[in-house]
């Protein structure tokens, strides 16, 4: 879906060395056929494999840090361990 434009100051971006990080977002409704598929092939392929890092939501703020560094790939954030 497509929210608009914004405005970007170029300058206080380059000023401040600043990165900006994108990431793909998907509808909501394609979540759940994922899902489905992943939980059917869960015992035919290492889904835990995808991820570098893995980081209960107490230490969120460690896994943002994480997820900027170039040793991570894919950082988890899981609400359910602490």
């Amino acid at each position: 879906m497509d929210c608009g434009g914004t405005d970007i100051n170029v300058h206080e971006i380059c000023a401040n060395n600043l990165r900006i990080i994108g990431m793909t977002n998907h509808t909501h409704t394609g979540y759940k056929t994922v899902m489905e598929m992943m939980l059917r092939a869960k015992n035919q392929f290492p889904w835990e494999r995808l991820f570098s890092h893995k980081y209960p939501l107490s230490a969120a703020e460690q896994a943002i840090q994480t997820s900027m560094t170039k040793e991570s790939m894919k950082v988890l954030i899981d609400p359910w361990v602490d």
